[in-house]
């Protein structure tokens, strides 16, 4: 018998934050420090990045669902979704390394679709792992600006009229 792990989604919450930021690190952070940047510059680089982005995800959805991703009890990922009238917009997920390349991230992704009854889209880095998967989940380039590829999938009924 296999032991499964126990995926649950709950609302982000205000005390989450240092997690969120901690999750945001684990990808930025080794770059800056190949980068030959000294640990105290990269935890300011960090910061100032992080708040950048959680009010560029305010400002530009904000009326997304933001859910904390728990594994066997304990913080794993972020999922972040806005659902707008006529499309979903995949804003953010992320994992913390230990949880990435075993399905966790598909089966998050594969959520937001089986409840979508619209097109989805996304944008990812263009040297992010995360491309390939999106692609065997059905998603199709549809622009690339600078180093992001903006994403999309039609849903079954979209793709089908």
């Amino acid at each position: 018998m296999t032991n499964h792990p126990v995926i649950v989604r709950r609302l982000a919450r205000s005390d989450d934050q240092s997690f969120l930021r901690e999750l945001f690190a684990t990808d930025r952070a080794p770059i800056f420090l190949a980068a030959g940047l000294a640990s105290d510059m990269v935890a300011a680089l960090i910061d100032s990045q992080y708040e950048a982005q959680r009010r560029s995800f305010g400002l530009h959805h904000p009326d997304a669902i933001d859910e904390i991703v728990e594994l066997n009890g304990r913080s794993a990922g972020r999922l972040l979704v806005d659902r707008q009238p006529h499309r979903v917009h995949l804003v953010d997920i992320a994992l913390k390394p230990e949880y990435r390349g075993c399905g966790v991230g598909t089966g998050l992704v594969q959520t937001v679709i089986d409840a979508a009854d619209h097109p989805i889209e996304l944008e990812v880095a263009v040297a992010n792992p995360a491309v390939s998967l999106y692609s065997r989940l059905g998603f199709v380039p549809i622009d690339t600006q600078g180093m992001h590829i903006r994403m999309r999938r039609e849903t079954r009924t979209e793709g089908n009229r």
